[in-house]
């Protein structure tokens, strides 16, 4: 809904920007309007879902109302109606856009209706409104403290002044805002990683209105706080407000089933060394801390094993969770959680901050190690290079002939050859950590076994038993290939243990990738490879690791702008 604000002084962004926000609260607590805008999302959720695009279509309440219907407390919101269409990002692109022209056509049409509904509701409730107070700030909204959206920028209204009144002769347009409906593209993070995390997790838990479910609230909130411990800026002002609300999400009984199905993706490896000191860590605190606490430990051990990908590598999942097993207990002075800030948080909320800072502090390290093993891959790339050339000359995969199986150099090391190619020496990516070789085909009938089989004879002269040879082989997982360093190594801040180097996996695509050859090796496309990325990203909720592939993927995509200019 349009306004005009009128001042006798000039008005500035920030005054404009109250005066939204304090018209949308008070329109928004009007009780006549909010029953009629909760069946509105109802409605326009039956529109968007329509039975020819169903499978491939989500729409769910989000921000600070959907956390209101999460606690079963929908009265307390106080905020606009924000809400997301979600279309299958893999789709192909035609489909994907023919589903996107139907939902946003009947999407406008619904809300066209809508708005005459409001303006018919509007004047029969004209008296309630005439006799309220002028709103003179934004009121309190218990729920504030929710994410913002991505990608979302404040809104600068436009400048205008209105001579026609002599008594406020300044003027500039402000909004209430009701209903909004964001719909991210196809081609974005966001839209990947949203699909990923609620294709299979709206819920309904009050009164029929969809929204995320628990986990991921979880993961947004404890992204939040760590964003708070990693010391960005934008962090800062709603820390405490995020820490009990995350403290306040792990008492529910909701939480209990994401926390569960989170211990069920720990690779048992740390399990084993890891679960009963936590367990008894959490015991260890205050009644009212343990089980926010608890959760939260057992969250971030599932989000490090599967951001570093710990069930391929049981050797670093064990270094990882004995370490991390000795550093517990030094969790408070290890999170650096500033002495005041701390104490102001409640007797539950206070050893799970702890525990969340000091997973930064895990994170760090984590990072660091990372950083390490792509110093150790960086010494042995001849016989890296060599091998991929073994792999890829005088062999199935020559370019004489065309097969259904292809294969390219994915993950850090082909984003570090494009960039090398294209001269981005300030491109951020991910630290070679790891080398990945993708075996690529598209029929059904495939088996990835098989295509593995075709290529573990051109290995032979690399591995064990061979004199000399650096790499040792782990051919029990399925349409994946593993080489290990045959020699262990010592990486900090862990031990000796022997780490992965070389990934070998068969994988089913949709359409064969395009192949780049840079310097005689084949590597997937700038364009393949940043879909790549955003896919990793999707699956990865850990603070760290997933800003830094999502930061690969916007350097990559940098450098295919580059490219087509």
């Amino acid at each position: 809904m349009s306004y005009r604000v009128r001042s006798r002084h000039q008005l500035t962004d920030d005054q404009v920007a109250n005066a939204s926000g304090a018209l949308t609260a008070t329109l928004n607590r009007q009780q006549w309007l909010t029953d009629w805008l909760a069946h509105a999302m109802i409605d326009l959720e039956q529109v968007v879902m329509n039975p020819d695009v169903q499978p491939h279509v989500r729409f769910f309440l989000k921000g600070g109302r959907a956390l209101a219907y999460l606690f079963g407390r929908p009265q307390d919101g106080a905020n606009d109606w924000d809400s997301q269409v979600l279309i299958d990002p893999d789709l192909p692109a035609d489909e994907w856009y023919a589903v996107y022209r139907k939902v946003s056509n009947r999407l406008l049409v619904a809300l066209m209706r809508k708005k005459a509904e409001f303006y018919s509701l509007l004047n029969a409730n004209a008296a309630q409104l005439i006799h309220l107070p002028l709103p003179i700030g934004i009121a309190a909204d218990p729920f504030a403290d929710a994410a913002p959206d991505p990608g979302s920028l404040p809104e600068t209204p436009s400048t205008q002044r209105d001579l026609e009144d002599e008594e406020a002769p300044f003027s500039r347009s402000c909004k209430a805002e009701l209903i909004d409906v964001g719909m991210p593209r196809r081609d974005t993070i966001e839209c990947r990683e949203q699909w990923v995390q609620l294709a299979q997790d709206i819920i309904r838990p009050t009164d029929g209105m969809p929204i995320p479910g628990f986990a991921y609230y979880i993961d947004e909130y404890l992204t939040m706080v760590r964003e708070f411990f990693a010391g960005e800026p934008r962090a800062q002002a709603k820390a405490h407000k995020r820490i009990e609300r995350l403290a306040e999400l792990m008492a529910r009984d909701g939480a209990a089933i994401a926390i569960l199905h989170a211990y069920e993706r720990i690779p048992n490896g740390i399990l084993q060394i890891a679960a009963q000191p936590v367990a008894a860590f959490a015991a260890s605190q205050l009644a009212p801390a343990r089980q926010p606490l608890h959760y939260v430990l057992i969250e971030l051990l599932d989000q490090f094993a599967t951001a570093y990908e710990m069930e391929l590598e049981p050797l670093l999942a064990a270094q990882f969770a004995e370490y991390l097993v000795e550093w517990m207990p030094q969790a408070e002075a290890l999170s650096q959680h500033n002495a005041l800030a701390r104490f102001r948080l409640s007797v539950d909320a206070t050893p799970m901050a702890d525990a969340i800072g000091f997973g930064q502090w895990l994170s760090d390290r984590l990072q660091a190690h990372v950083a390490g093993r792509a110093a150790l891959i960086a010494t042995q790339r001849e016989a890296i290079d060599a091998l991929i050339r073994a792999l890829y000359a005088d062999s199935i995969f020559d370019q004489q002939s065309e097969l259904e199986l292809q294969m390219a150099i994915g993950g850090s090391l082909a984003a570090a050859l494009h960039a090398q190619y294209e001269h981005a020496r300030g491109a951020k990516l991910e630290p070679v950590g790891k080398v990945t070789i993708g075996l690529y085909y598209t029929d059904r009938a495939t088996d990835p076994a098989t295509a593995i089989e075709l290529v573990k004879p051109l290995l032979a002269p690399f591995v064990d038993p061979q004199p000399g040879a650096l790499f040792q082989m782990d051919d029990s997982h399925p349409g994946r290939l593993l080489l290990f360093a045959a020699n262990v190594e010592i990486i900090e801040p862990f031990g000796p243990y022997e780490p992965l180097v070389i990934e070998i996996v068969a994988k089913r695509v949709r359409v064969r990738p395009l192949i780049s050859f840079i310097w005689g090796f084949p590597v997937l496309s700038l364009r393949d490879l940043i879909l790549e990325y955003q896919t990793r990203a999707a699956h990865v909720v850990e603070f760290a690791m997933r800003g830094m592939l999502r930061r690969t993927a916007r350097s990559l995509t940098d450098m295919l702008m580059k490219v087509r200019q």
